[in-house]
């Protein structure tokens, strides 16, 4: 008889075949399948052995279609599922957009056209698998949302709840997603932890307080002929914000603000176009954070765009005295009458007839009001005066929301001055930048002012940012930095010479130098110490009596030992160049939507579009 003998060799071919067995399940599963992102699942309590709410977030790669099916596996012990808990304890919803909002999918004991099918398998290595309807599917990249528990509102209120072990640790819950023939598409792992409870005192730590809406605008009276506004609001706490016509729950908001997309923020935004005159709108605005805690009730925000000049809300019936005048073949003369007529808006008209003694007919009369309350009363219009200093032989050049609307020489002490008259109740936004004598522009000082009727509005004491100049924007190390730049005269600068942390780490370099005469100044700092990388310098002016102090310059990127590009503040959304992407490039990029305009062109591809507003909103600072 033979006797089968097992060899060190044969031990290492039977290891081996473990190895590529083991390699061929683990590159089946990476091959096969792609990986949900974003997963988590949210716990309303952590505590051993107590019942509670989940709610189970990730996202597609695959599209999951209709009769295909997702399923969530709680194998390890760490949820224990109740046998009571059914589809009425379970909500499924799916959003193209993180954070909502949701389309929510019925659900029921039965897979048909309109429901899926939810089958729980309970126990400590339960899971809860969903049968997706016959005509429904879920699009890839995606995201799902699964609440499990008292927390399920949509159809049927849940009121069961799942159990957590009794044994503190942490445990994974695994969610995978199939086709329409089971085969696997998407997988993911998430873990939870079950944790004894630690309490600080009688205080409740847990966050139970919903979001504070700290400021949102536009409100009041807006100009006339605003056709789109951005909304701009700020809470107390990262959070989602929504916003509707009417009062509702946040969940049944329709609209969205853009910070909502990008995850929760502090800050959010939302355009709202085809707006008209003589109209208010009103919204209702709720936010949510991280654990859920909704506001309520809404913030509620309120516009109007004003009344067009000559327009009115009302009809006024009125009776007027009119004066006409008359033409005979020699001379002028005036004739008088009485006349009733129905007015609209601004004011009536009144018909009137008489005699001329040179044999003339009398003409009709009229009286008219214009842009008004409705009676016929016109309405005062407002003026603005703009003072301030640049240099001297600078060219000034003032804007109004975002347009230019004159430009002037500055004095020979860089003073320069402006009025504008005539201007109707609303919000405007003023600039004013200066190109000194060797073509350098600076950066805009900006200003929002709301103007009230019959008013003359100053702005005045205003010092332009000094300009700032270098004959390379790439220096080699050790060559001292040079720049120049003009300022209003005598004045005192201030520079800071600040690496891009992100590459060097040396500590800010703060000179001062005087402007002369002329409010050229030159300043020369060594950089024989410096480590090689890209610098910013930036100055700022101060008035010889110390009293007026300007905003601070463009930023001019220095290369030291490396090349840079010279700065184009155009480029990084900045339209107006104070070093800042806020509200009032916004407004700039909204007035000339559209158009060719050089001002607003941020990609330059010659016109003024989305590209253009992506680019700001990448940029802004606020």
């Amino acid at each position: 008889m033979e006797h089968f003998k097992i060899t060190p060799q044969f031990h290492k071919s039977i290891f081996g075949l473990v190895v590529v067995c083991v390699l061929l399940t683990f590159v089946s599963r990476v091959y096969a399948t792609s990986y949900l992102t974003r997963i988590s699942d949210l716990l309303s309590t952590s505590a051993p052995s107590a019942y509670t709410n989940q709610k189970i977030t990730f996202t597609l790669t695959q599209a999951v279609p209709a009769n295909g099916a997702i399923e969530i596996v709680f194998d390890e012990g760490g949820i224990i599922l109740p046998a009571t808990l059914n589809f009425s304890d379970v909500d499924i919803a799916f959003s193209a957009v993180p954070g909502g909002p949701y389309t929510e999918r019925p659900l029921s004991s039965i897979q048909t056209a309109g429901t899926d099918d939810v089958t729980v398998t309970s126990g400590s290595a339960g899971k809860i698998r969903f049968d997706l309807n016959t005509s429904l599917g879920i699009p890839a990249n995606n995201e799902v949302v699964v609440e499990i528990g008292t927390n399920a509102q949509y159809g049927a209120t849940g009121d069961v709840q799942a159990q957590l072990s009794a044994a503190t640790s942490s445990y994974p819950v695994t969610v995978y997603t199939y086709n329409t023939s089971d085969v696997e598409l998407d997988y993911g792992r998430t873990m939870i932890a079950i944790v004894d409870q630690v309490t600080a005192g009688p205080v409740d730590t847990t966050d139970q307080i919903p979001p504070v809406i700290l400021s949102a605008v536009p409100t009041g009276l807006l100009q006339v002929g605003t056709r789109a506004v951005e909304m701009f609001v700020t809470t107390d706490e990262a959070a989602y914000c929504r916003f509707a016509t009417s009062s509702m729950a946040y969940d049944l908001m329709p609209y969205s603000f853009t910070g909502t997309s990008s995850g929760l923020v502090k800050w959010h935004f939302a355009q709202v176009s085809n707006l008209e005159d003589d109209t208010t709108y009103d919204y209702f605005l709720r936010c949510v954070d991280f654990r859920e805690n909704e506001m309520d009730p809404d913030y509620e925000l309120s516009f109007t765009i004003g009344l067009m000049p000559g327009s009115a809300t009302s009809t006024a019936t009125t009776t007027g005295t009119g004066t006409g005048t008359g033409v005979s073949s020699t001379t002028v003369q005036g004739g008088s009458g009485t006349g009733d007529d129905v007015g609209t808006g601004g004011g009536s008209t009144g018909s009137g007839s008489g005699t001329s003694p040179a044999g003339g007919d009398g003409g009709g009369g009229s009286s008219s009001g214009g842009g008004d309350d409705g009676t016929g009363t016109k309405l005062p219009q407002a003026d603005v005066s703009i003072e301030g200093w640049a240099y001297p032989g600078a060219t000034v050049s003032f804007l109004r929301d975002g347009v230019t609307i004159t430009t002037k020489g500055a004095g020979g002490g860089g003073e320069f001055s402006d009025k504008t008259e005539g201007l109707d109740r609303g919000s405007y936004s003023f600039g004013i930048y200066a190109v000194d004598s060797k073509g350098v522009r600076s950066a805009t000082f900006s200003t929002t002012l709301w103007l009230q009727t019959n008013t003359l509005n100053s702005l005045n004491n205003i010092m332009l940012p000094p300009t700032v100049s270098v004959a390379e924007a790439s220096i080699s190390p050790g060559t001292p930095l040079v720049v120049t730049g003009y300022s209003a005269p005598q004045a005192v600068l201030t520079t800071w010479l600040r690496p891009k942390l992100a590459e060097v780490s040396t500590a800010d370099i703060v000179s001062t130098t005087t402007a002369d005469g002329s409010g050229a100044w030159t300043i020369t700092i060594p950089t024989l110490k410096l480590p090689k990388g890209t610098y910013e310098f930036v100055a700022q002016g101060k008035m010889p009596n110390g009293l007026v102090e300007s905003d601070k310059s463009a930023r001019k990127t220095i290369g030291l030992g490396v090349t840079v590009a010279d700065d184009d503040c155009l480029s990084r959304g900045d339209l107006n160049c104070d070093d800042s992407v806020n509200l009032i490039d916004f407004s700039i990029l909204l007035f000339n939507w559209n158009t060719a305009s050089v001002e607003a062109d941020v990609n330059k591809d010659g016109t003024v579009s989305l590209p253009d507003f992506s680019i700001l909103l990448f940029y802004w600072t606020g």
